[in-house]
């Protein structure tokens, strides 16, 4: 989520590159998780065996339902930080590639 915030929303990040580093986001988490849970993205392939599976599958089926938007919440706070941070400090660079998108407000513009 960190990373789908970050290349879709600032007005600095290129286009073109926001599929490539979503891209890249999601075959780190396969490589990352593959070994150990199957590295399970698709809520589909999850949650339709615990279902039909019962007993202890559905025991862990809380777990998979709440990490997702508990991440969420966290990636949407720690860019929020993050971006704050770095409005406050660097400048914002135009360039004719995202020259249409919306910059987010200065320093100056705070005041």
């Amino acid at each position: 989520m960190l990373v789908i915030m970050a290349v879709a929303t600032d007005a600095r990040v290129p286009r073109g590159v926001g599929g490539l580093a979503i891209g890249a986001a999601v075959c780190i988490d396969c490589l990352a998780a593959g070994k150990c849970c199957g590295a399970s993205m698709n809520p589909a392939r999850s949650l339709g065996p615990a279902v039909f599976a019962g007993g202890p599958a559905l025991g862990h089926l809380w777990l998979y339902l709440l990490a997702p938007a508990l991440g969420a919440l966290a990636a949407a706070a720690t860019y929020q930080w993050l971006r704050t941070a770095t409005d406050l400090t660097a400048p914002t660079v135009r360039t004719e590639h995202n020259a249409d998108r919306k910059a987010p407000p200065s320093p100056s513009d705070r005041a």
